[in-house]
């Protein structure tokens, strides 16, 4: 009886794991997907972009993820910062890098 619950317990495991990779990278995409289609309607390219989560003042993990964009235009390079979460742009906070010549 107990090495058939042991079983189980392995396959419900080896099932779970993908699943739960599926959904993260699901939900990065939805918020990548946001961020590019703000970038698009706004005319804003940008050639890099990172992901990563987002902490509040106490260390803790939230439900939004940071987007950081890197946009170039002829005179400056700007920085996006988005605070985006899988329904849509929470905040968006822009910084200018440097001037070119």
């Amino acid at each position: 009886m107990a090495t058939t619950e042991f079983i189980l317990f392995i396959l419900i495991i080896l099932l779970v794991i993908p699943l739960f990779g599926l959904a993260h990278r699901l939900c990065s995409w939805l918020c990548v997907r946001h961020v590019r289609r703000y970038c698009v309607k706004h005319s804003i390219v940008f050639s890099i972009w990172r992901l990563a989560p987002a902490f509040n003042t106490q260390g803790i993990k939230m439900e939004y993820s940071i987007i950081e964009v890197l946009a170039n235009n002829e005179k400056e390079e700007t920085i996006f910062k988005f605070e985006v979460w899988p329904f849509g742009i929470r905040n968006i906070s822009r910084i200018k890098k440097e001037e070119r010549i």
